[in-house]
């Protein structure tokens, strides 16, 4: 088949060919990384969100027995 052709024609070719696969594999490493973004970001949103929230649950939980404690061990009748 390529017995009857010059080294430049089989070099373009060879060089071509290697071209081509290595776009198909730099799309396939890029679909790769989207796909791990869009799974980081899933895991961001159902467990960084929540622990927000959850800080913001405790932090009140802290803030209402430390005002528990003062009131009741404040001599002060006004304060409690």
């Amino acid at each position: 088949m390529f017995t009857k052709t010059t080294i430049k024609f089989r070099l373009m070719l060879v060089v071509g060919a290697l071209s081509v696969l290595m776009v198909m594999i730099a799309g396939v490493g890029i679909y790769g990384f989207n796909q791990s973004n869009q799974g980081l970001k899933t895991v961001y949103e159902d467990r960084a969100v929540p622990m927000r929230e959850l800080s913001v649950v405790l932090d009140r939980m802290q803030r209402t027995r430390f005002n528990a404690v003062v009131s009741a061990y404040s001599k002060n009748p006004e304060l409690v």
